[in-house]
């Protein structure tokens, strides 16, 4: 991006999450002086890391326990309301206080105002949904699993642009450094992206909005993350094993495997034993973005194949 992109360029950033803000990030460490734009579907900014997020708070109503309570005393299905609910008890619980739900969603709404006003509620500590998903880390799988398929795709609809930023958050020195980039006009971020194409002149790009707005740029770099389905990710590895039927696509996301040991489900009996870690188990396990996680992801699969020797 150092060598490539001039510095007086415009830049449009596709993605609006961390590795977009990386990418600003090292294009302000290179001194760039043109109007760099994020872009994405949602237009949302994680929020701004909090103080030693992983300390001090004790849930009350989004345990284990109390979706196993749910379950038993219904005789149903545990959804994806009935997890929003559970979170939104603990959070105003947490807050000592109801909080403004509506004005909580911030898809494609004001940006910069949300960074600020993230930036003072992290110097305040008064931040209620960072402890929350930070305390219920070790459980997320397992209530993650206690959710039918359709239920996980409407969470991945709903619910997890919101988790996402709220989970996986920016430091607080570059949530600073953005507020600043956005105070001199340099930076941008827009949501409702729908598609960006090569320009006519063949001089750049053009980046289109649902409304019909459209942003040109000769450069944009793209910080989406990975994908989550697994015909659409580009590894060769990946696509071999897919077309040999030694992965089966996971309705949600990645491939189907055994989640206590990460061994994958083929779909035909010559298959060798393959294990898979991280992405591959999107939806098998959700929160693989976390390195402890995938560590203790690794160590099941080691165990399963020392039993097998």
């Amino acid at each position: 991006m150092t060598q490539e992109i001039e510095r007086d360029q415009p830049v449009v950033v596709l993605g609006s999450g961390l590795s977009a803000i990386d990418a600003v990030m090292t294009l302000l460490d290179d001194g760039h002086r043109g109007n760099i734009h994020l872009v994405s579907k949602e237009g949302m900014l994680p929020r701004v890391e909090i103080p030693a997020p992983e300390t001090g708070y004790d849930r009350q109503h989004l345990t284990l326990e109390n979706v196993h309570r749910l379950i038993r005393e219904r005789g149903s299905a545990f959804s994806v309301v009935d997890l929003f609910r559970l979170f939104r008890l603990e959070a105003e619980t947490a807050a000592g206080r109801a909080i403004d739900w509506q004005a909580e969603d911030r898809y494609d709404g004001d940006a910069e105002a949300a960074l600020l006003r993230d930036i003072a509620a992290a110097e305040s500590g008064d931040e209620p949904f960072q402890r929350i998903l930070t305390a219920t880390r070790h459980d997320s799988t397992a209530i993650w699993n206690l959710l039918r398929p359709a239920d996980q795709k409407r969470f991945g609809q709903w619910l997890a642009p919101h988790f996402a930023a709220a989970r996986f958050v920016t430091p607080m020195v570059n949530a600073r450094r953005l507020a600043d980039a956005m105070t001199r006009g340099l930076l941008s971020v827009r949501g409702r992206i729908d598609e960006t194409v090569a320009s006519e002149t063949g001089t750049g790009f053009t980046v289109r909005f649902e409304n019909g707005d459209t942003i040109d740029a000769p450069v944009v770099v793209n910080a989406t993350g990975q994908a989550t389905a697994l015909n659409e990710m580009k590894e060769t590895l990946v696509k071999d094993l897919l077309a040999k039927d030694w992965l089966q696509p996971h309705p949600v996301g990645g491939a189907i495997a055994h989640r206590a040991t990460c061994r994958i489900i083929s779909a035909t009996r010559d298959a060798p034993r393959l294990y898979a870690l991280g992405q591959l188990l999107n939806g098998e396990l959700r929160d693989t973005n976390a390195v402890w996680f995938n560590v203790e992801c690794a160590g099941r699969a080691v165990d399963d194949i020392l039993r097998q020797q």
